[in-house]
């Protein structure tokens, strides 16, 4: 698998793992459930390490977002750091219900991962990352004794002419302008996503769900120059959702977001015109070229 980048080519540089994890819980403070008891153990002889900084900072982020889902209104996350012969992990520990042991050899599968609420989404971006660190990972679990994910990435310095890394298909210094509207019903998505059109110049609005979504843009529909829409939604599928914002303005570009490979959207939307397509999950670079070719043709 190759390594999911979210910001592009990030210069490689010393990593301090506390900093991060850190950085990482102020930002998801407001996300976590007043219940929710969060406990640091860091090794504070932990060594720094040469990483992409941002790209770790997204596998934080989908770890203890994942473990706060999993853990419900009330419980404990532990984040435990450490130092081996062979490199620095990281562990982050629920006391949620755990996960069967028949769905946890899958909990890695893109297609997966939004039928399985609490645990999983954002973990085949966490396995690229990893790997493209050239580190490990490795999930612990069993019902009734909560979760622990682990995460080994070497003290050794990676080489950045190393990492497997498709090329963008446009000029890597494009950016945009304008404003899109987000519509999905995971909140991981919303963030990450959301972020990355930031980076990609862009005014960034969102929404929960479709019917949200709908609203969102009835308001803003003159200002909106782009809807990336979720394909699967509770309620209100992705479907009808494209079908109520064209009638409100039948000039609106929309590109789809989800797991199911072109084809299949495709057959969905056929003769709809829809302006785009990005599978989950998607890179910066992926979701740069599909926006603005979007941006750069009639719907």
């Amino acid at each position: 698998m190759k390594g999911y980048s979210y910001v592009g080519q990030a210069p490689l540089r010393m990593i301090d793992i506390h900093e991060g994890l850190d950085n990482t819980l102020v930002i998801l403070r407001n996300k976590l459930k007043q219940g929710i008891r969060v406990v640091r153990d860091y090794d504070p002889a932990l060594p720094k390490i040469h990483a992409f900084g941002s790209e770790l900072n997204q596998v934080w982020t989908n770890l203890i977002h994942n473990a706060s889902q999993a853990v419900g209104e009330v419980g404990t996350i532990e984040i435990e750091t450490g130092a081996r012969d062979d490199g620095v992990f990281v562990r982050v520990i629920d006391d949620g219900p755990g996960i069967p042991d028949d769905l946890l050899d899958k909990i890695f599968d893109p297609f997966f991962t939004t039928r399985f609420p609490g645990r999983g989404l954002g973990l085949p971006v966490v396995l690229g990352i990893v790997r493209g660190h050239h580190g490990a990972i490795a999930v612990e679990s069993e019902p009734g004794k909560g979760t622990r994910v682990r995460v080994l990435l070497p003290v050794v310095e990676v080489k950045a002419e190393s990492r497997t890394v498709a090329a963008p298909a446009l000029d890597d210094a494009w950016i945009g302008s304008g404003r899109v509207l987000l519509i999905d019903d995971e909140d991981l998505v919303r963030h990450i996503g959301g972020q990355m059109m930031q980076i990609l110049g862009f005014e960034v609005l969102t929404a929960v769900d479709g019917q949200e979504g709908i609203e969102v843009f009835r308001r803003h529909a003159d200002e909106v120059d782009l809807v990336l829409l979720d394909l699967t939604m509770p309620e209100m599928g992705g479907e009808e959702v494209f079908a109520e914002i064209r009638k409100i303005r039948p000039d609106a570009r929309v590109v789809i977001v989800t797991g199911f490979d072109e084809q299949e959207t495709l057959r969905r939307f056929k003769g709809q015109k829809i302006s785009g397509f990005v599978q989950k999950p998607f890179r910066i670079e992926m979701l740069r070229n599909k926006v603005r070719a979007a941006l750069g043709s009639a719907a």
